[in-house]
């Protein structure tokens, strides 16, 4: 009986259940950064259509490219 009460976790203290409340919100809130920085560059990031024969398509005129 001795052993298995040395075996047992600690009580969870104050300590203990804030440690792991912020935790648990520093790795979200690393996710959500991931995840927002991830969007803005994807956002960011403009592909241009090129028709053949070299000249802008329609679409990358009116969307403001370069004649």
């Amino acid at each position: 009986m001795r052993t298995a009460r040395r075996l047992a976790l600690p009580a969870r203290t104050v300590r203990v259940r804030f440690t792991a409340l912020y935790g648990v919100l520093f790795l979200l809130s690393g996710a959500a950064l991931l995840v927002i920085t991830n969007l803005v560059s994807l956002g960011s990031t403009r592909i241009s259509e090129v028709a053949p024969g070299g000249r802008p398509s329609r679409q990358e005129l009116d969307a403001g490219g370069r004649p």
